[in-house]
């Protein structure tokens, strides 16, 4: 999660450390200042249910699986939606990452098949992408 959105993952991290902060300094005996307690306790609750939904969604919403004999991409926890590309109609494999991306060792890949004019299969946010190509070379017939 921080590799893939750093900026993100620091800003939920400030949020949570902030609100503790505020939860723990906050002069109890003082009614002046004892409604920033429950702001700090609101800006912790706040950065946990957006922790707990990004895992959620970045962990069990998209999979992909690379067997020896296809590509299989899951999507949904309610709703599924499943696309497969046999490695023996794998044309294209298409890599795409931003600097800050390169540097943090994440990126998009994308893979077409012969049937296809398009994109096919597609996942951002994967870690170490010209690994996983190398994973698909190895079982595709070039």
């Amino acid at each position: 999660m921080f590799r893939a959105h750093p900026f993100r993952y620091l800003l939920m991290t400030g949020l949570l450390a902030g609100g503790a902060v505020l939860a723990v300094a906050t002069p109890l005996n003082d009614r002046l200042w004892s409604w920033l307690l429950w702001v700090g306790l609101l800006m912790i609750l706040a950065a946990a249910m957006w922790w707990v939904i990004w895992y959620i969604t970045a962990r069990l919403w998209v999979k992909l699986t690379i067997s020896n004999k296809r590509i299989i991409r899951r999507e949904g926890i309610i709703r599924r939606y499943t696309s497969e590309v046999l490695h023996d109609h794998v044309r294209n494999v298409e890599i795409k990452q931003s600097l800050l991306q390169r540097l943090l060792k994440v990126g998009y890949i994308g893979n077409s098949s012969a049937g296809q004019d398009d994109i096919e299969i597609e996942v951002w946010d994967i870690p170490k992408p010209y690994e996983v190509k190398a994973l698909i070379d190895e079982y595709r017939e070039m």
